[in-house]
């Protein structure tokens, strides 16, 4: 059987009174304003929970991968597909930086581990709505997606090379992915303040940034390359599946033209307790079929997640980081239909 691309996490060194604070953030139902609580090397007291954070635990989040161009770049994204997280965490440690991956990934865990209270309240005890409470220090990391709390990353697997702003340096310049940009700076880290501010081109900065064109569930219609996205969702008693295909391009702002196209299959798993919460399973499983232009032609396929591995996101790709300067030379998927399903009977189909 076809294993799908796991979107695995490597476990990470973070105090571990950060990390109970920050297990809320995986309450994704009826979320209602973000509240920072605290700044690194601080304790201090916000909705009845106290937080300290050891600054010594989180010197490596800042540090940057250097890899020596955009192909060494994308041959890395390869190289870690098949790493599970004890390589991963590994390789990091070797390369001297902390992976988004790596700190999302342990916010999962502490959630697993029974750190997330079942409170419909959330941390601030807001009633009528679900509070987000969380480390100020992790704020630009993530998202609040329509599926749930998500990384702040363009693609998910690139989050196993960027740091928790999303930052790599590639050749001489240092690039940020985000989900609605991808930007570029020339220069040292001390110009990563500008292009953390930056929304749009200044040449007089020397910071380029381009819009990064998603199409994901429930938005429908046609993406950019001509394809459309759809999605389903199962909900059995205490779990919930949610399954849904996703187009994501972006434009290199350092090479002019140059446009990368991923598509893919995702799946992803939750758990009642008081809210949906993201939940670690073995069971989520995918089968059908996919049919697009060149080099696409007609195919079947089926994955599951990898034996003795649990996660709560699986991502099959269809495309993958496909390169091409002639738009009309875009893969492109027409049709398609997926049978998934996940834990305690949940399932559905996408036709």
């Amino acid at each position: 059987m076809l294993k799908g691309e796991l979107f695995s996490f490597a476990r990470v060194r973070v105090g571990a009174a950060s990390l109970a604070l920050l297990a809320p953030l995986l309450l994704v139902a009826s979320l209602g304003a973000c509240a920072p609580i605290v700044d690194v090397g601080e304790r201090t007291k916000a909705g009845g929970v106290v937080v300290e954070v050891d600054e010594e635990d989180t010197e490596m989040e800042d540090q940057l991968l250097e890899l020596p161009d955009l192909n060494a770049f994308f041959d890395a994204l390869a190289a870690s597909r098949s790493k599970d997280r004890s390589a991963q965490e590994s390789w990091e440690a070797e390369q001297g930086f902390v992976s988004m991956s790596s700190i999302f990934g342990r916010i999962v865990d502490e959630s697993e581990s029974g750190a997330a209270r079942d409170d419909t309240h959330g941390a601030s005890g807001l009633p009528g709505s679900t509070a987000l409470s969380y480390s100020a220090r992790y704020a630009g990391m993530l998202r609040v997606s329509q599926v749930g709390l998500d990384m702040n990353v363009t693609v998910d697997e690139y989050a196993k090379l960027v740091n928790k702003d999303g930052l790599v340096r590639i050749g001489d310049f240092i690039y940020q992915f985000t989900r609605d940009r991808v930007k570029a700076i020339g220069g040292g880290a001390s110009r990563i303040p500008v292009l953390k501010q930056a929304q749009s081109t200044n040449e007089g900065q020397a910071v380029w940034v381009t819009p990064v064109a998603t199409k994901s569930r429930k938005q429908g219609g046609k993406g950019p390359a001509g394809s459309f996205t759809r999605g389903c969702e199962s909900i059995s008693g205490a779990h919930r599946l949610v399954a849904y295909e996703e187009l994501v391009e972006w434009a290199d702002p350092v090479n002019p033209g140059l446009i990368v196209t991923n598509y893919a299959l995702k799946l992803r798993s939750f758990q009642k307790r008081g809210t949906w919460q993201h939940h670690r399973t073995d069971s989520l499983r995918a089968s059908g079929w996919y049919e697009g232009t060149a080099p696409l032609g007609k195919q079947s396929y089926k994955f599951d997640t990898a034996e003795g591995a649990a996660v709560s996101t699986l991502r099959y790709p269809f495309v993958q980081d496909h390169q091409v300067f002639d738009p009309g030379a875009r893969p492109i998927v027409r049709s398609s239909e997926h049978h998934v399903s996940g834990e305690g009977g949940t399932a559905c189909a996408i036709k």
